[in-house]
């Protein structure tokens, strides 16, 4: 029979969370958010409701979940936003208004990293943190091909050439790897 990888025993959202040093009135960009909300929801309640996280996809079924699981949980602060981010400006979030960014399983998904990586940093303030997580580059029972998977050496480079330094690498689980930057300016 085979395992079942879900939740926790992937990813668990609330290192995620931790990571992110989430503060009260903050606002968020989950980028690539999908349908489930498994981390925007533990994020949104977090920054409580004077904050603002919102969900960015580029599948607008994912976006009409997040829709209805907010509602549901009685969450007034998340908008989603459709937008494909590897277009640079496509994203309709002020540029230059949000504290923390998070990127969670979605370069390996990419055509384009890079692009996806420049739009993400103009939506970020100076002084902002960008969580990504995606997957090891090691073959797994679980997960993409090794041919999709995007290496954090190849991550880590592109965000330092776009003013991000580099803060801390940590593991969110046993199939992935977790990286934090800071926007310089």
């Amino acid at each position: 029979m085979a395992e079942m990888f879900t939740g926790k025993v992937l990813i668990n959202d609330s290192v995620i969370t931790g990571h992110l040093k989430l503060g009260s009135e903050m606002k968020v960009g989950d980028f690539g958010c999908g349908s489930s909300g498994y981390f925007l929801l533990p994020i949104a309640e977090a920054i409580g409701e004077n904050g603002l996280v919102y969900g960015v996809d580029v599948q607008k079924s994912a976006l009409e979940s997040i829709d209805h699981l907010s509602k549901q949980k009685g969450l007034c602060n998340v908008k989603t936003v459709w937008s494909d981010l590897e277009v640079y400006k496509a994203t309709k979030i002020p540029e230059g208004s949000l504290d923390r960014g998070v990127l969670i399983n979605v370069l390996f998904q990419t055509k384009d990293d890079a692009s996806v990586l420049k739009e993400v940093a103009r939506l970020l303030k100076i002084g902002a943190l960008l969580l990504i997580v995606d997957w090891k580059d090691e073959k797994s029972s679980v997960g993409p091909p090794l041919e999709r998977r995007v290496k954090k050496e190849h991550v880590r480079s592109i965000c330092e050439s776009m003013n991000m330094a580099f803060v801390e690498e940590f593991d969110p689980g046993p199939y992935h790897y977790g990286l934090v930057f800071e926007k310089r300016f």
